[in-house]
């Protein structure tokens, strides 16, 4: 960088905080070499007791450059906070770590003054999930009924699809409509779907009330957490199954090292028929040559066997020598 006394190197951390000073090593370079006045140490030190950011309770520190050759214009810090009287520090202005689940941005020094932190439910993330999940579920749907149906109007080979009747495609089926409208818990206390307002349509798909939704996650988050909880929700449950299907052994795998064996064995049939029709070409090809050969000998000994013996219409030359 230019400035008004000449030209100057200048280095910043990419990072924020105490311990992401700056330190530059130098090696390889003989003694008294000038970039040897490249190397710099960062170091450590009390917050001057001015400082603001230190005021009060909090014991800070900032860093400092142990070398004649650079000067330190911005001091690294780290930021100073207390939650409920329990100081804590941070190299970044966005605190992750105090409070589980949740984060919080320090915008402004504010030395001495309480703010209220209201830490509530996310219910409109909760429910973009929710939906997510609802979506993704009838996109599976959508999928399932379009590769088993049967349209009569269709020409006759493009009717069905390519799944119709098709066992392995049933199970699953089957077994996910089973983990989805199934009840978490036992007698009254268990729940389902229908519970936060998502029903089972005819078709298959599901459908969601928001305003039931809404009103579960609001007011009866138990029931929510509950049906969707890791060892034996509705969501663990679906995963169980399709981890099940996909796992080598499984259905789908079965399935798959079956069609590829019929694949390769109709490719062999192939093959070999292709092998046989050439033969059999040869074959013929052959025969018809040799009938067109034995067809002119024919003709051949016809015509010699008329101008010896005479025909319908001349006498041959046996019968003009009587």
């Amino acid at each position: 960088m230019n400035g008004t006394d000449g030209a100057h190197l200048v280095l910043r951390s990419s990072s924020t905080g105490v311990s992401n000073g700056i330190n530059v090593s130098i090696s390889g370079t003989a003694s008294g070499d000038a970039l040897n006045n490249l190397a710099v140490t960062s170091g450590t030190a009390s917050a001057p007791a001015s400082s603001s950011e230190t005021a009060g309770n909090y014991t800070g520190s900032v860093t400092t450059v142990a070398s004649g050759n650079w000067t330190q214009s911005v001091a690294g810090e780290d930021a100073n906070f207390s939650i409920a009287g329990t100081p804590g520090t941070s190299a970044s202005n966005t605190i992750t770590t105090a409070l589980s689940g949740v984060s919080m941005t320090l915008d402004s020094t504010s030395v001495g003054t309480t703010q209220t932190l209201t830490v509530a439910p996310d219910t409109t993330g909760q429910a973009t999930a929710i939906n997510a999940f609802v979506t993704a579920y009838n996109n599976y749907m959508s999928t399932v009924q379009s590769l088993t149906s049967f349209d009569s109007t269709q020409a006759v080979g493009s009717q069905g699809g390519a799944l119709l009747g098709d066992s392995m495609m049933n199970t699953i089926r089957n077994t996910l409509s089973s983990a989805i409208s199934g009840a978490v818990g036992a007698g009254s206390s268990a729940v389902n779907l229908a519970s936060i307002g998502i029903t089972l349509q005819p078709d298959g798909t599901l459908k969601t009330d928001s305003d039931a939704l809404t009103a579960a996650l609001s007011s009866d988050p138990q029931t929510v957490a509950k049906l969707f909880n890791s060892t034996n929700g509705v969501a663990a449950n679906m995963n169980n199954d399709l981890t099940s299907f996909l796992a080598t052994g499984g259905i789908m795998d079965t399935r798959s090292t079956a069609l590829t064996a019929d694949l390769k064995s109709l490719s062999d049939q192939q093959t070999a028929l292709t092998a046989y029709a050439a033969q059999l070409t040869t074959s013929y090809n052959a025969q018809f040559t040799a009938l067109n050969t034995l067809m002119s000998q024919s003709t051949s000994n016809a015509s010699y066997l008329t101008q010896l013996f005479g025909g319908t219409d001349s006498a041959g030359a046996l019968a003009t020598n009587k």
